[in-house]
């Protein structure tokens, strides 16, 4: 299963759902705060949304949270000790995993994103987008 996001223009990112998970933990990492998603244009009581990115339901991020998501991820880009922050991470998540499931799960750190980080950024740079 992955997340496809898509743009007002049209354009799509694709993210499988693990991934989806990381870059925005990432993001967090390096200072992305999170606005919380709008609910899709279908939902059925719009007060009632939790505002959740890991859904793929057609929730729609909102054009400050992209802007802030591409910054976060421009200064891990920047940051010369990303790789080991990456996997610090990639730890983390997996020692919440096996609380939260009591399975040994791992999550094995990008080895080198560079080139996906620019992609995605370049992604996010175009405002907002839904989540499917």
């Amino acid at each position: 299963m992955g997340m496809d996001l898509i743009s007002q223009n049209g354009a799509t990112f694709r993210f499988v759902t693990s991934g989806w998970s990381f870059y925005l933990n990432l993001a967090e990492e390096y200072g992305w705060r999170p606005a919380g998603t709008l609910p899709p244009k279908s939902y059925p009581d719009p007060a009632k949304w939790p505002g959740e990115y890991d859904w793929n339901a057609g929730q729609i991020v909102s054009a400050v949270d992209p802007r802030q998501l591409a910054e976060a991820l421009e200064r891990a880009l920047a940051d010369p000790q990303r790789a080991e922050r990456e996997k610090l991470l990639a730890e983390r998540l997996a020692e919440a995993l096996r609380a939260m499931t009591g399975l040994d799960s791992q999550i094995q750190p990008p080895t080198d994103d560079t080139a996906f980080l620019k992609e995605v950024i370049t992604f996010f740079r175009q405002g907002q987008f839904e989540i499917w």
